[in-house]
């Protein structure tokens, strides 16, 4: 892949944002796009990405993660062009990274702006990242900052097993122009714009953003309200729209009940039947094939992937396992654990395993989902009931906005655990730790 550049950096003061942003960074992201759609999965624009050095020495590159391209080099997704604020020096994990060295280098607590434009091609495919049946989904499509950690960038690999994001959360505008005939959801807030004829225009605004997604279809619009958050569904025709709005609803008022606000204006569920994965989460819109329980879990997810944020590749068990004991509390399918052998079926797999590791026996991966849930039921047992809704709570109170790890999981257990209990068992009983 090539790349042309100008350099423009500009400098402006500013603070960490907060606790998390001081380990991982860099903080304040914004990003502000405008950009417009094509009805053939084509999406081409330009977006301008501010950003603060949050670390204690000079920032002198920065990674940009574009993984439209995780098919590889040889078929990119996405191409970037006009980069202004530095230099692309080199591209890394199949063409899904690359490095910009800034055109100087960035104080602590300065903020810089770096400027590109983007031009994004979808496969024919029924899947976060495709194009079908007239309907377009751009998820994680739209070049991002990626993630460092004490100031080392986190840079896993693509992998078709599961999701490898890690990202913090941004303020994202998003300036989009789109075929009139067709509905757009973003998970923002939207307000309508001028546009040509035959084309909508809308301006979008996520203040909070963890991932994002723009997605565009033929799509049939129903809303309710649920604690507060608008709930819309867009869905084809021929799906049972009435039934799986009533399910988003309750479940997310409960979720909210247990969990706390999301904080969300809006929440957009779009039905995608056939969709490969079955299901896939961003911040304030999630993909759900027509079920109960797929649209229930992806629910859970605005509350562990999107308000609290964790490393899908490193540790994938993070927000699957309470993502899914989310589901199954609101489902009444706990009853369903052998608390006693919660990993029966997943031979030797520990929630500890990296994506790679599982990629080595795919068929145990669901480990992270099913074994980890039950895994926590065991607490509502040994603890009384409620105790893993409030170790949760505390978790989303703790961790809002920010990256959380395996190791915060198993503070917050000590911290809570009740007087004299073997927290140290329970952890080789969660496979958490040898």
């Amino acid at each position: 892949m090539r790349f042309a550049f100008a350099v423009l950096l500009a400098f402006t003061l500013g603070t960490p944002t907060g606790v998390a942003a001081a380990a991982n960074g860099p903080g304040n992201q914004s990003y502000s796009v405008v950009a417009t759609a094509a009805t053939d999965g084509r999406l081409s624009g330009s977006e301008t990405i501010s950003f603060t050095n949050t670390s204690s020495a000079p920032l002198r590159e920065i990674w940009l993660r574009l993984w439209a391209n995780a098919d590889g080099c040889a078929r990119p997704h996405i191409t970037v062009s006009s980069l202004t604020g530095g230099v692309v020096v080199s591209a890394a994990r199949d063409c899904t990274a690359i490095k910009v060295r800034l055109s100087a280098a960035l104080p602590p607590e300065a903020t810089a702006e770096l400027g590109l434009r983007f031009a994004i091609r979808l496969p024919r495919a029924n899947t976060r990242l495709g194009t079908t049946d007239g309907a377009s989904f751009y998820g994680n499509a739209l070049p991002v900052l990626a993630t460092t950690r004490d100031g080392a960038p986190l840079l896993p690999p693509p992998d078709a097993l599961g999701d490898p994001f890690v990202a913090s959360t941004a303020r994202w505008t998003i300036d989009l122009t789109w075929p009139s005939r067709l509905v757009a959801a973003t998970g923002g807030t939207a307000t309508r714009l001028p546009a040509p004829a035959g084309q909508r225009r809308a301006m979008f605004v996520s203040s909070t953003a963890r991932d994002l997604s723009i997605a565009i279809g033929p799509w049939r619009e129903s809303t309710t309200v649920a604690a507060g958050t608008r709930i819309r569904l867009l869905a084809p025709n021929g799906t049972p729209a009435r039934g799986l709005l009533t399910t988003a609803r309750s479940s997310f008022t409960r979720m909210t009940q247990r969990y706390g606000s999301t904080g969300l204006h809006q929440f957009d569920v779009i039905v995608t039947p056939g969709l490969e994965s079955r299901g896939m989460e961003y911040s304030g819109l999630v993909l759900t094939e027509p079920s109960k329980e797929t649209l229930v879990h992806e629910v859970a997810h605005q509350w562990f992937s999107e308000l609290v944020g964790s490393d899908g590749y490193r540790e994938p068990w993070l927000d699957e396992g309470p993502t899914t004991y989310g589901q199954l509390r609101d489902l009444k399918a706990l009853g369903d654990c052998d608390l006693r052998r919660p990993f029966t079926g997943y031979g030797t797999a520990r929630l500890t395993w990296t994506l790679s590791q599982f990629s080595e026996h795919d068929d145990w991966y669901d480990a992270v989902y099913d074994g980890a849930a039950c895994a926590l039921a065991k607490l509502d047992r040994d603890w009384g009931k409620g105790a893993v809704d409030g170790i949760l709570r505390t978790w989303v109170e703790r961790y809002r906005g920010g990256i959380a790890t395996t190791g915060d999981f198993v503070a917050l257990l000590r911290e809570r655990a009740p007087a004299g209990y073997d927290v140290d068992t329970y952890l080789r009983y969660a496979r958490l730790t040898q």
